[in-house]
């Protein structure tokens, strides 16, 4: 009995080391081909260069500079078709690591500009892009209808260095020492002096 207890036991640890290794060979087929390592990815996307400001874009597209690059609009194509940058290609965010996607992209060249309606998406897209071995990945600071208004159909001179991001990931805004959430003074509330009443017993 204790033998046959025994030789369940060890198929059992036989197959459950079958299915692991299983599990891992499809995992690794089919996740993607990243090329570049975290280190360099994340000093890529901190580098300033890396996002393109409405003053840049302004005079890239004054000096016919956008030419260099391959405009992704990573929007619906529903909102691609109601308008985007002259020149630009259509890949959804959802669509952006698909193999098609991708030799759409190499196709025009290996130097890409990413936009979306969420500054935010085209920074992950760029991150994306960057790991999959892209040498040259920018993005345009702020969405696409902010650029609309303020460089497209005229440019603002107030919103040459605007990037959205900034107010929305400055996590040192929330993370203050010694204040409140806009960095005031914590407020204490005044501490309560208790006074003793003497009782007098009637007049001298």
């Amino acid at each position: 009995m204790n033998k046959i207890q025994a030789n369940i036991l060890k198929n059992a640890t036989l197959l459950f080391a079958i299915v692991g290794i299983m599990a891992l060979l499809v995992q690794w087929i089919a996740a993607p081909d990243y090329k570049a390592e975290n280190e360099a990815v994340l000093s890529t996307i901190a580098n300033d260069d890396q996002k393109i400001l409405p003053l840049q874009l302004h005079e890239m597209i004054t000096t016919n500079q956008l030419a260099n690059y391959t405009l992704v609009d990573l929007r619906s194509s529903h909102l691609f078709n109601v308008g985007t940058l002259s020149g630009a290609i259509n890949i959804p965010f959802a669509d952006l690591l698909k193999k098609g996607s991708l030799k759409q992209m190499k196709k025009h060249g290996n130097s890409v500009l990413l936009f979306s309606d969420d500054e935010s998406q085209a920074v992950a897209a760029a991150v994306l892009l960057i790991s999959k071995g892209f040498d040259d990945v920018k993005t345009l600071a702020n969405d696409y209808d902010y650029i609309k208004k303020n460089v497209l159909e005229t440019f603002d001179p107030a919103s040459a260095f605007s990037k959205s991001e900034k107010a929305r990931f400055d996590y040192n805004r929330f993370f203050r020492t010694g204040g409140g959430a806009d960095g005031a003074p914590v407020r204490t509330q005044p501490k309560i002096i208790q006074t003793e009443i003497v009782k007098t017993h009637g007049a001298c």
